[in-house]
């Protein structure tokens, strides 16, 4: 079965020529919790990318967990990167960031509402290059909450979960052995 992760604690990266803030873990750390970043992937040497993971590698405390997205919703076509490119990129990413950082976990992103399925079947062909598939949950609760009842929120609440375990299930068992992450 395969592990799932909802992530707590999540920032972006910085650009190669910038550094972290110190503060930018402070709230992992003291309450020892997860934190994924999210990594600035397309515009990137790989080199950029193995600093980067250092830089975050060392602001934290040694026994989180360093879990990391590379790239951020780069199925929507702005990177310019198709996805034989960036599953090309991923390997050697990844490669490089396990050499240095073997304790760091590498997710990649996967929309599970796209119309497009070649972005996901691409990830799915391609497992080696990454630890875990990253759901982009974006659906969340619309419109104004004026007039609800306990009762209301509580269906609302219920349907809610009931169809993430269905997504939870449909893509656990689309990547055996892989860790699923969920960002809301």
């Amino acid at each position: 079965m395969n592990d799932i992760k909802f992530n707590i604690v999540r920032s972006f990266g910085v650009e190669a020529n910038e550094e972290y803030n110190s503060s930018t873990f402070t709230f992992a750390n003291e309450l020892n919790i997860p934190h994924m970043v999210v990594l600035p992937f397309y515009n990137q040497t790989i080199t950029d990318i193995v600093e980067q993971v250092g830089q975050i590698y060392n602001s934290l405390e040694q026994n989180n967990t360093l879990y990391i997205e590379f790239g951020n919703e780069l199925y929507d076509g702005t990177s310019g990167m198709t996805a034989e490119q960036y599953i090309a990129k991923c390997s050697e990413a990844y490669t490089a960031v396990k050499s240095a950082y073997p304790n760091a976990l590498v997710g990649v992103p996967y929309f599970p509402e796209m119309s497009d399925r070649a972005w996901n079947n691409t990830l799915l062909e391609n497992q080696s290059c990454y630890d875990a598939i990253i759901l982009h949950q974006y659906k969340g609760f619309t419109g104004s909450v004026n007039g609800y009842t306990q009762d209301d929120a509580m269906q609302y609440l219920y349907a809610y979960n009931n169809y993430n375990e269905k997504v939870i299930d449909k893509f656990t068992a689309l990547a055996p052995g892989k860790e699923v992450w969920i960002r809301y």
